[in-house]
């Protein structure tokens, strides 16, 4: 029986590697790189087997050769929506159309967005809603991040190392763990503005100005670059009705957990158990 898994994060990799292992016929669809979000996490420290921690990068690393290893074929693009017809999923991305008989959705979340109307056209490409992509790529750069939970605080460590980070906090008390914002509160090249309300980001040639209201004081803030963390949601393509009410379709890892219950160990486990629901309600036909 073929499997296709939609989502490279540790929940479509983990029951990727355990499907494969069972005998199934697996592929991985990826939009982007293996690993998901954790790609931008600075270290992983909660993940057992690693005690010193790991970075997000080497842990993607790990999880890239273990498919390679085992030989699961991984093909990129954006799955546009799935559809269930005469007993089988038509998966549709942008090029091309692929079918299979079990499917398992791992598309995890996406960024929650700032207001069009508050951004100028030719500020957007100076702000980022993810860090993966640029945080070996600036240096010595004043950079702004407007968020006050784990991502945040989070991603102010990462672009600490080469550069000089304030994170823009929206209220008074921060909402990353405990561990995070001591690890904030040490490093001398990152600084915390608390109460502040964005009210508009223009540009101005290589720089960004944010404009900002705190205590009805106003105040700005001239950044080289903006990072934006103020929450995420489900990332799910478009699913038909009958494709949702088969029971060969999965959702697991980030786009089926609860909002405060996201960790790539809890994801991986999920990942592991559905390829296990999938294994012992189809061994006879595989």
């Amino acid at each position: 029986m073929k499997v296709i898994v939609i989502g490279a994060g540790p929940a479509g990799c983990a029951s990727a590697i355990q499907l494969k292992r069972f005998g199934f016929d697996v592929e991985l669809v990826e939009r982007n790189r293996i690993g998901g979000l954790l790609l931008n996490a600075n270290l992983i420290e909660n993940y057992l087997g690693f005690p010193n921690g790991i970075t997000g990068e080497k842990f993607c690393k790990l999880m890239k050769k273990h498919i390679s290893n085992l030989g699961i074929n991984v093909f990129y693009g954006e799955v546009i929506k799935i559809d269930f017809n005469d007993n089988k999923f038509f998966i549709t991305l942008a090029n091309k159309t692929v079918t299979s008989d079990i499917c398992i959705v791992a598309t995890g979340t996406k960024a929650l967005t700032l207001p069009d109307n508050i951004i100028s056209e030719e500020a957007a490409e100076l702000i980022y809603y993810e860090i993966s992509k640029i945080k070996r790529q600036i240096s010595n750069c004043n950079v702004a991040v407007l968020g006050n939970g784990d991502a945040a605080f989070d991603y102010a460590v990462s672009l600490s190392n080469r550069n000089s980070v304030k994170i823009l906090m929206r209220g008074e008390k921060p909402k990353a763990i405990q561990t995070l914002i001591e690890t904030c509160n040490i490093i001398n090249n990152i600084s915390l503005e608390k109460n502040i309300q964005l009210i508009n980001i223009i540009r101005l040639n290589t720089k960004l100005l944010l404009n900002c209201i705190r205590n009805n004081e106003l105040l700005n803030f001239e950044v080289d670059y903006l990072i934006v963390a103020i929450g995420r949601e489900r990332n799910l393509p478009e699913i038909n009705e009958k494709a949702l009410k088969s029971d060969r379709l999965f959702l697991i890892g980030d786009v089926a957990s609860e909002r405060n219950i996201r960790q790539a160990s809890i994801a991986a486990g999920k990942g592991i158990e559905v390829a296990m629901k999938v294994y012992f309600a189809n061994r006879d036909t595989i």
